[in-house]
């Protein structure tokens, strides 16, 4: 199952998460991609392969796979990283900060994929 990236939003509204915060558009964007990447950490393997997304092992910023799947559908203004790998850190272009929980097969996914379970994903680095 391929997981559909959302159309960018134009909307500055925000929504209610599952616990009753108010979350930026932007934020409920990310939790709907990462839900949608799949049930299993092969699932979302083959979502990230499917949007021809490749990453950095260990990575937490711009060269996370994850990071780099949720990119193709956010502003560049908004930063993301992982450096909790339960909890996608977001920052807004005003500076405001919100997290988001990654859901189990991301984490899942992200563990094996850093013990180099999915070498095909793997970004090609050339060092001088």
């Amino acid at each position: 199952m391929l997981a559909k990236l959302p159309v960018l939003s134009r909307s500055r509204g925000r929504t209610l998460s599952k616990r009753g915060e108010r979350i930026g558009v932007h934020t409920s964007q990310a939790e709907e991609i990462l839900k949608g990447a799949g049930d299993s950490c092969d699932q979302v393997a083959e979502t990230l392969h499917a949007h021809g997304v490749q990453g950095v092992r260990n990575a937490v910023r711009l060269l996370n796979p994850i990071v780099r799947l949720l990119q193709k559908s956010m502003p560049p203004s908004v930063l993301m990283d992982l450096m909790n790998q339960e909890s996608l850190r977001m920052t807004m272009p005003d500076g405001t900060k919100e997290e988001s929980p990654v859901p189990q097969p991301v984490v899942d996914f992200l563990n094996a994929f850093n013990d180099g379970k999915y070498p095909a994903l793997e970004m090609v680095v050339e060092r001088e």
